[in-house]
């Protein structure tokens, strides 16, 4: 199911909090051919902010058009990644539903 409005993205980064990804996320986006999202977790496909009954996002797969906007200072070439580590909180959901527009992302779990 693609959607017009939705950005390139390669892969997503899930995890645990301190489990690196912040240190991850500065070294992938040392790499010239390698863009991260502006803002480092933009929960794009969270629903739920914790595993332990959290907060609702009230962001969840709200604005394709937010979402693409965190992308838009890539290179036309650059591997794009999202390091949302809140996606591990919601699973099967969040990588069904990446599933559904990115068939062919990779999923880095820390």
């Amino acid at each position: 199911m693609k959607n017009p409005h939705a950005p390139q993205v390669d892969f997503f980064c899930i995890g645990v909090g301190n489990s690196g990804t912040s240190w991850l996320a500065a070294c992938l986006d040392e790499h010239p051919e390698i863009t991260i999202s502006k803002v480092k977790e933009p929960n794009f496909f969270v629903r739920k902010m914790s595993a332990f009954g959290g907060e609702e996002n009230p962001w969840f797969m709200k604005n394709w058009n937010w979402y693409a906007s965190q992308f838009s200072h890539a290179g036309d070439d650059d591997l794009i990644g999202d390091m949302s580590i809140n996606l591990i909180h919601n699973i099967p959901e969040a990588p069904e539903l990446i599933k559904q527009y990115y068939p062919e992302v990779k999923l880095i779990v820390l």
